[in-house]
């Protein structure tokens, strides 16, 4: 339920701020703040996570979610749908570190490839009607009925997620080291340790993740504004992006297969090639056909990619210090949704909307080249645990 309103709200913030009469490179940057919003919540949702486990923290993600889309539907202008794109973004952050901290506590290493993918692949399942969806009651309805519909879905998810999952408890272990309900320079401290710690990590693994996270993000962005701009209305981009998501979708059990039998790399390897070079082709359509054909092969690369970024992430974290690396983690790789869009923006504005796509697929292929030589295979065997 909760990946349908995130692929909804995809779809519906840059068109809605194309309706409202912004350019594409006040659209890209509205899109940013939904990166910002996670950006800023990343680090306090560790904490909170830590604090109070799991559950209570989904739980507030999804309140704010709501609360957000039900304020949302009298947006009228350019920056009221800013600042609901920065607090929807915030929600996510919430409800996605609290999730994968879950996960991590519970599934061993060697299973959970499979498992982070099968995860991305119920996403991509749910995410397949988001945008469709969002097309075609945007064209009928208008945009404040979209976000009414992101509202009562995240709502009764609240609702589902309150009764059916058990009470999860706070790390016990991260939680005695501070006995105090309040952030201090003692949290702060400790913060800047694990960094010191794992900076080797960070520089590697977490800038090739903060690459195709841009790549990822550059995508979502491009696919409606370049189907905009060769004049598609809501309704035929939704069926491109809701295709793409189709082929994205299949692509999760042979993720999760590589990645449990082989290695984490030999998923996000092929995930960044064929990424970068779909948006290297994507300029030169000129057809929904054409544009659908190209976001095909976006989508069986991300597909191809489904999970890697989270399970690379809890391989590397500590098990004592799981929330607050994950944190860091979700951080980078949310930099990376903030910073794909902002740079949209400001390449469209200085250039062409042509010439985002070249820089996001450099990006891209910058990516492949420290997830290639740089970062090292994070999968181990039972026998070897």
């Amino acid at each position: 339920m909760m990946s349908y309103c995130q692929s909804s709200l995809l779809l519906v913030i840059p068109l809605y701020a194309l309706d409202l009469g912004a350019s594409p490179g006040l659209t890209a940057l509205i899109f940013s703040l939904r990166g910002l919003g996670n950006m800023v919540a990343d680090l306090p949702a560790g904490y909170i996570t830590i604090r109070l486990g799991p559950k209570i923290t989904m739980l507030l993600g999804l309140a704010l979610m709501s609360a957000a889309a039900s304020v949302g539907m009298l947006i009228n202008s350019s920056l009221h749908l800013g600042l609901f794109s920065f607090v929807a973004g915030s929600a996510m952050a919430l409800w996605l570190l609290a999730r994968l901290t879950l996960i991590g506590d519970n599934i061993p290493n060697d299973h959970r490839g499979k498992a982070l993918s099968s995860l991305g692949g119920i996403q991509r399942m749910a995410g397949l009607f988001g945008p469709v969806s969002t097309g075609f009651i945007a064209l009928a309805y208008g945009f404040s009925t979209v976000l009414m519909v992101i509202a009562i879905i995240s709502g009764c998810a609240l609702i589902l997620l309150f009764f059916t999952l058990e009470k999860t408890k706070p790390n016990k272990q991260a939680a005695n080291a501070n006995t105090n309900n309040e952030p201090s320079s003692t949290d702060l401290k400790k913060l800047k340790l694990l960094l010191l710690d794992h900076q080797g990590i960070f520089k590697t693994a977490g800038l090739a993740v903060l690459l195709l996270t841009v790549v990822r993000s550059a995508r979502l962005l491009l696919i409606p504004l370049w189907g905009a701009h060769i004049a598609l209305d809501p309704s035929a981009i939704g069926l491109v992006v809701s295709f793409a998501g189709l082929i994205d979708t299949c692509r999760f059990p042979l993720a999760g297969y590589l990645m449990d039998r082989f290695g984490r790399k030999y998923a996000a390897v092929p995930c960044l090639l064929l990424l970068s070079c779909s948006l290297l082709l994507m300029p030169l359509s000129q057809t929904a056909l054409q544009l659908s054909l190209i976001a095909v092969l976006a989508g069986l690369g991300n597909g191809l990619g489904s999970g890697v970024t989270m399970t690379l992430g809890t391989d590397l974290a500590p098990p004592t210090e799981r929330a607050p690396f994950l944190s860091v983690w979700r951080l980078l790789n949310d930099t990376g949704s903030f910073s794909g869009p902002v740079l949209i923006g400001l390449i469209t504005a200085a250039t062409t909307l042509a010439g985002a796509f070249v820089t996001s697929a450099l990006l891209g292929l910058t990516g492949l080249y420290v997830m290639t030589f740089l970062v090292k295979e994070t999968l181990q065997r039972s026998n070897e645990s």
